[in-house]
Protein backbone atom coordinates (compact mmCIF):
# COMPACT_ATOMS: atom_id res chain seq x y z
CA UNK A 1 0.00 0.00 0.00
CA UNK A 2 1.30 3.47 -0.84
CA UNK A 3 2.75 5.52 2.07
CA UNK A 4 0.19 8.28 1.56
CA UNK A 5 -2.63 5.75 1.75
CA UNK A 6 -1.16 4.18 4.87
CA UNK A 7 -1.20 7.65 6.43
CA UNK A 8 -4.80 8.21 5.40
CA UNK A 9 -5.81 4.79 6.65
CA UNK A 10 -4.19 5.49 10.01
CA UNK A 11 -6.04 8.77 10.28
CA UNK A 12 -9.26 6.97 9.36
CA UNK A 13 -8.77 4.34 12.04
CA UNK A 14 -8.07 7.10 14.56
CA UNK A 15 -11.27 8.91 13.63
CA UNK A 16 -13.31 5.72 14.04
CA UNK A 17 -12.91 6.06 17.81
CA UNK A 18 -15.99 8.04 18.76
CA UNK A 19 -16.06 11.18 20.81
CA UNK A 20 -18.85 11.59 23.31
CA UNK A 21 -22.19 11.79 21.48
CA UNK A 22 -20.48 11.44 18.10
CA UNK A 23 -21.94 8.90 15.67
CA UNK A 24 -19.54 6.44 14.08
CA UNK A 25 -19.41 5.17 10.54
CA UNK A 26 -17.33 2.36 9.11
CA UNK A 27 -15.56 3.35 5.89
CA UNK A 28 -13.83 0.58 3.89
CA UNK A 29 -10.21 0.90 2.83
CA UNK A 30 -11.37 0.71 -0.79
CA UNK A 31 -13.09 4.05 -0.24
CA UNK A 32 -9.77 5.53 0.92
CA UNK A 33 -8.03 4.11 -2.15
CA UNK A 34 -10.61 5.77 -4.40
CA UNK A 35 -10.14 9.07 -2.60
CA UNK A 36 -6.41 8.85 -3.10
CA UNK A 37 -6.78 8.05 -6.80
CA UNK A 38 -9.15 10.98 -7.24
CA UNK A 39 -6.77 13.30 -5.43
CA UNK A 40 -3.83 12.23 -7.61
CA UNK A 41 -5.98 12.63 -10.72
CA UNK A 42 -6.88 16.17 -9.68
CA UNK A 43 -3.20 17.01 -9.27
CA UNK A 44 -2.48 15.71 -12.77
CA UNK A 45 -5.38 17.72 -14.15
CA UNK A 46 -4.02 20.83 -12.47
CA UNK A 47 -0.70 20.38 -14.25
CA UNK A 48 -2.51 20.17 -17.58
CA UNK A 49 -4.50 23.29 -16.70
CA UNK A 50 -1.28 25.20 -16.04
CA UNK A 51 0.05 24.19 -19.46
CA UNK A 52 -3.23 25.04 -21.15
CA UNK A 53 -3.38 28.45 -19.51
CA UNK A 54 0.16 29.19 -20.68
CA UNK A 55 -0.75 28.18 -24.23
CA UNK A 56 -3.87 30.34 -24.20
CA UNK A 57 -1.79 33.28 -23.01
CA UNK A 58 0.61 32.73 -25.87
CA UNK A 59 3.40 31.42 -23.69
CA UNK A 60 5.45 28.37 -24.59
CA UNK A 61 5.57 25.45 -22.21
CA UNK A 62 9.26 26.08 -21.67
CA UNK A 63 8.45 29.48 -20.18
CA UNK A 64 6.19 28.07 -17.50
CA UNK A 65 7.81 28.64 -14.10
CA UNK A 66 9.42 25.44 -12.90
CA UNK A 67 11.08 24.38 -9.71
CA UNK A 68 14.85 24.93 -9.51
CA UNK A 69 16.85 21.82 -10.32
CA UNK A 70 18.26 21.66 -6.80
CA UNK A 71 14.80 21.60 -5.27
CA UNK A 72 13.53 19.01 -7.71
CA UNK A 73 16.37 16.67 -6.92
CA UNK A 74 16.36 17.30 -3.19
CA UNK A 75 19.40 16.81 -1.03
CA UNK A 76 18.58 14.63 1.94
CA UNK A 77 16.92 11.39 0.91
CA UNK A 78 18.03 11.23 -2.71
CA UNK A 79 16.09 12.46 -5.77
CA UNK A 80 13.05 13.34 -3.70
CA UNK A 81 10.77 15.70 -5.59
CA UNK A 82 8.31 17.17 -3.11
CA UNK A 83 6.52 19.88 -5.12
CA UNK A 84 3.08 18.97 -6.48
CA UNK A 85 0.85 21.31 -8.54
CA UNK A 86 -2.03 20.93 -6.07
CA UNK A 87 -1.30 20.94 -2.33
CA UNK A 88 -3.54 18.38 -0.63
CA UNK A 89 -2.08 17.12 2.64
CA UNK A 90 -3.18 16.82 6.28
CA UNK A 91 -6.60 18.36 5.64
CA UNK A 92 -5.22 21.43 3.83
CA UNK A 93 -5.87 21.76 0.11
CA UNK A 94 -5.06 24.63 -2.23
CA UNK A 95 -4.63 24.94 -5.99
CA UNK A 96 -2.31 27.71 -7.32
CA UNK A 97 -4.31 27.85 -10.55
CA UNK A 98 -7.35 28.95 -8.52
CA UNK A 99 -6.36 30.40 -5.16
CA UNK A 100 -3.04 30.17 -3.31
CA UNK A 101 0.45 29.06 -4.28
CA UNK A 102 2.85 26.95 -2.23
CA UNK A 103 6.13 27.99 -3.84
CA UNK A 104 8.02 27.44 -0.60
CA UNK A 105 8.14 23.76 -1.62
CA UNK A 106 10.39 24.78 -4.52
CA UNK A 107 12.96 26.50 -2.30
CA UNK A 108 16.14 24.36 -2.22
CA UNK A 109 16.83 25.46 1.33
CA UNK A 110 13.37 24.35 2.44
CA UNK A 111 13.68 21.04 0.59
CA UNK A 112 17.02 20.24 2.24
CA UNK A 113 15.67 21.08 5.69
CA UNK A 114 12.44 19.16 5.19
CA UNK A 115 14.22 16.08 3.89
CA UNK A 116 16.53 16.07 6.92
CA UNK A 117 13.35 16.02 9.00
CA UNK A 118 12.08 13.06 6.99
CA UNK A 119 15.30 11.21 7.81
CA UNK A 120 14.63 11.80 11.51
CA UNK A 121 10.99 10.75 11.22
CA UNK A 122 11.79 7.61 9.28
CA UNK A 123 9.01 8.04 6.72
CA UNK A 124 7.40 10.76 4.61
CA UNK A 125 4.53 12.29 6.65
CA UNK A 126 3.75 15.09 4.15
CA UNK A 127 4.01 17.79 6.85
CA UNK A 128 5.18 20.37 4.32
CA UNK A 129 3.15 23.37 5.38
CA UNK A 130 3.51 22.61 9.09
CA UNK A 131 7.28 22.45 8.57
CA UNK A 132 7.13 25.70 6.60
CA UNK A 133 5.44 27.40 9.57
CA UNK A 134 8.00 25.98 12.00
CA UNK A 135 10.91 27.13 9.84
CA UNK A 136 9.44 30.62 9.59
CA UNK A 137 9.15 30.72 13.39
CA UNK A 138 12.74 29.54 13.72
CA UNK A 139 13.94 32.22 11.32
CA UNK A 140 12.27 34.88 13.46
CA UNK A 141 13.74 33.37 16.62
CA UNK A 142 17.25 33.30 15.13
CA UNK A 143 17.23 37.11 15.23
CA UNK A 144 16.53 37.09 18.97
CA UNK A 145 18.69 36.10 21.91
CA UNK A 146 17.90 32.98 23.90
CA UNK A 147 17.58 29.24 23.55
CA UNK A 148 15.37 27.16 21.28
CA UNK A 149 13.09 24.84 23.25
CA UNK A 150 10.88 22.00 22.05
CA UNK A 151 8.47 20.31 24.44
CA UNK A 152 7.32 17.18 22.64
CA UNK A 153 9.97 15.96 20.22
CA UNK A 154 8.90 12.49 19.09
CA UNK A 155 11.57 11.41 16.58
CA UNK A 156 12.78 14.97 15.99
CA UNK A 157 11.39 15.85 12.59
CA UNK A 158 10.72 19.57 13.06
CA UNK A 159 13.74 20.27 15.25
CA UNK A 160 16.01 18.45 12.77
CA UNK A 161 14.53 20.53 9.96
CA UNK A 162 15.09 23.72 11.92
CA UNK A 163 18.73 22.93 12.70
CA UNK A 164 19.40 22.13 9.06
CA UNK A 165 17.61 25.25 7.87
CA UNK A 166 19.52 27.54 10.24
CA UNK A 167 22.90 25.85 9.68
CA UNK A 168 22.88 25.05 13.37
CA UNK A 169 26.54 24.16 13.92
CA UNK A 170 27.58 27.59 12.70
CA UNK A 171 25.30 29.88 14.71
CA UNK A 172 26.30 29.05 18.28
CA UNK A 173 22.81 28.53 19.70
CA UNK A 174 21.40 25.91 22.09
CA UNK A 175 18.40 23.67 21.44
CA UNK A 176 16.78 21.94 24.44
CA UNK A 177 14.48 19.01 23.67
CA UNK A 178 12.01 17.68 26.25
CA UNK A 179 10.13 14.39 25.77
CA UNK A 180 9.33 11.12 27.50
CA UNK A 181 10.36 9.29 24.29
CA UNK A 182 7.96 6.56 25.38
CA UNK A 183 4.69 8.31 24.60
CA UNK A 184 2.13 10.28 26.57
CA UNK A 185 2.44 10.19 30.36
CA UNK A 186 -0.91 8.56 31.04
CA UNK A 187 -0.84 9.53 34.72
CA UNK A 188 -1.49 13.16 33.82
CA UNK A 189 -3.96 12.71 30.96
CA UNK A 190 -7.34 14.26 31.79
CA UNK A 191 -10.54 12.21 31.93
CA UNK A 192 -11.85 14.11 28.90
CA UNK A 193 -8.79 13.19 26.89
CA UNK A 194 -9.08 9.54 27.91
CA UNK A 195 -12.72 9.58 26.78
CA UNK A 196 -11.70 11.01 23.40
CA UNK A 197 -9.96 7.77 22.50
CA UNK A 198 -6.55 9.34 21.90
CA UNK A 199 -4.58 7.02 24.16
CA UNK A 200 -4.88 4.00 21.87
CA UNK A 201 -3.55 6.07 19.00
CA UNK A 202 -0.58 7.31 21.05
CA UNK A 203 0.25 3.80 22.26
CA UNK A 204 0.39 2.69 18.64
CA UNK A 205 2.78 5.56 17.84
CA UNK A 206 5.17 4.69 20.67
CA UNK A 207 5.54 0.93 20.67
CA UNK A 208 9.07 1.23 22.04
CA UNK A 209 11.41 3.67 23.74
CA UNK A 210 12.88 5.84 20.98
CA UNK A 211 15.36 7.77 23.13
CA UNK A 212 18.53 6.14 21.75
CA UNK A 213 17.29 6.62 18.20
CA UNK A 214 16.73 10.32 18.88
CA UNK A 215 20.17 10.70 20.44
CA UNK A 216 21.74 9.21 17.31
CA UNK A 217 19.67 11.47 15.09
CA UNK A 218 20.93 14.64 16.75
CA UNK A 219 24.55 13.52 17.14
CA UNK A 220 25.64 15.61 14.15
CA UNK A 221 24.41 18.84 15.73
CA UNK A 222 26.21 20.90 18.37
CA UNK A 223 24.67 22.34 21.53
CA UNK A 224 21.67 20.02 21.71
CA UNK A 225 20.40 18.93 25.13
CA UNK A 226 17.97 16.02 25.14
CA UNK A 227 15.95 15.76 28.35
CA UNK A 228 14.16 12.44 28.90
CA UNK A 229 11.14 12.41 31.18
CA UNK A 230 7.70 13.83 31.73
CA UNK A 231 6.86 17.53 31.65
CA UNK A 232 6.42 19.41 33.97
CA UNK A 233 8.76 17.52 36.32
CA UNK A 234 11.76 17.80 33.96
CA UNK A 235 11.43 21.50 33.14
CA UNK A 236 13.53 22.73 36.04
CA UNK A 237 16.31 20.21 35.34
CA UNK A 238 17.90 22.51 32.74
CA UNK A 239 19.00 26.07 33.42
CA UNK A 240 17.29 28.16 30.75
CA UNK A 241 17.38 31.92 31.24
CA UNK A 242 15.97 33.21 27.96
CA UNK A 243 13.93 31.57 25.19
CA UNK A 244 13.76 32.69 21.56
CA UNK A 245 11.66 29.80 20.21
CA UNK A 246 9.20 27.50 21.96
CA UNK A 247 7.41 24.56 20.36
CA UNK A 248 4.75 22.67 22.33
CA UNK A 249 3.47 19.31 21.10
CA UNK A 250 2.77 16.89 23.95
CA UNK A 251 -0.71 15.80 22.89
CA UNK A 252 -2.42 16.56 26.20
CA UNK A 253 -3.34 19.69 28.05
CA UNK A 254 -1.69 19.32 31.48
CA UNK A 255 2.00 19.34 30.45
CA UNK A 256 1.37 21.87 27.68
CA UNK A 257 -0.10 24.50 29.99
CA UNK A 258 2.66 23.75 32.50
CA UNK A 259 5.25 24.36 29.78
CA UNK A 260 3.83 27.68 28.61
CA UNK A 261 3.57 28.85 32.23
CA UNK A 262 7.16 27.81 32.95
CA UNK A 263 8.66 29.51 29.91
CA UNK A 264 6.41 32.53 29.41
CA UNK A 265 8.45 34.99 31.45
CA UNK A 266 11.64 33.64 29.87
CA UNK A 267 10.43 34.26 26.31
CA UNK A 268 11.97 37.23 24.57
CA UNK A 269 9.61 39.90 23.18
CA UNK A 270 8.74 38.83 19.65
CA UNK A 271 9.53 35.16 20.31
CA UNK A 272 7.18 32.69 18.59
CA UNK A 273 5.38 29.94 20.46
CA UNK A 274 4.19 27.18 18.13
CA UNK A 275 1.31 24.99 19.31
CA UNK A 276 1.25 21.88 17.15
CA UNK A 277 -2.17 20.46 18.12
CA UNK A 278 -4.15 23.65 18.70
CA UNK A 279 -6.68 23.33 15.86
CA UNK A 280 -6.98 19.57 15.44
CA UNK A 281 -10.12 17.52 16.03
CA UNK A 282 -9.91 15.43 19.22
CA UNK A 283 -7.48 17.88 20.79
CA UNK A 284 -10.18 20.29 21.92
CA UNK A 285 -9.11 20.02 25.57
CA UNK A 286 -5.76 21.53 24.62
CA UNK A 287 -7.40 24.30 22.64
CA UNK A 288 -9.73 25.21 25.48
CA UNK A 289 -6.84 25.14 27.91
CA UNK A 290 -4.76 27.49 25.79
CA UNK A 291 -7.71 29.78 25.07
CA UNK A 292 -8.35 30.14 28.80
CA UNK A 293 -4.64 30.70 29.43
CA UNK A 294 -4.44 33.34 26.68
CA UNK A 295 -7.49 35.17 28.04
CA UNK A 296 -5.88 35.36 31.48
CA UNK A 297 -2.63 36.67 29.98
CA UNK A 298 -4.29 39.12 27.62
CA UNK A 299 -2.69 37.62 24.52
CA UNK A 300 -4.22 36.09 21.41
CA UNK A 301 -3.57 32.84 19.55
CA UNK A 302 -3.51 32.76 15.77
CA UNK A 303 -5.29 29.64 14.50
CA UNK A 304 -3.61 28.39 11.32
CA UNK A 305 -5.17 26.22 8.59
CA UNK A 306 -2.41 23.68 9.22
CA UNK A 307 -4.02 22.92 12.60
CA UNK A 308 -1.24 24.71 14.45
CA UNK A 309 -1.63 27.71 16.72
CA UNK A 310 0.82 30.60 16.95
CA UNK A 311 1.52 32.99 19.81
CA UNK A 312 4.00 35.84 19.56
CA UNK A 313 5.32 37.11 22.90
CA UNK A 314 4.27 40.77 23.08
CA UNK A 315 6.65 43.49 24.26
CA UNK A 316 6.62 44.27 27.96
CA UNK A 317 4.03 46.85 28.94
Amino acid sequence: MEPALRSNEGAHNFRKVAQAKEPTEEVPVSYLRNLQRESLALRDMSTELIKLRAQLEGTSNEAIPAAPAEAEAGSGTGNHKIYTPVYDYCGLRTDPTIVHNHDFMRDPRFVAAYERGVVAEGYEPHYYWRAHVALWCASVAARLTGDFVECGVCRGMLSSSIMTYLNWNQIGRRFVLFDTFTGVDEEIVSAEEVASGNLGYFREMYKEDIYERVVRNFSEFKNVEIVKGSVPSTLSSVDIEAVAYLSIDMNNVTPEIAAINHFWDKLQPGAPVLLDDYGFVRYEAQKRGFDAWAAERGVSILALPTGQGLIVKPPAA
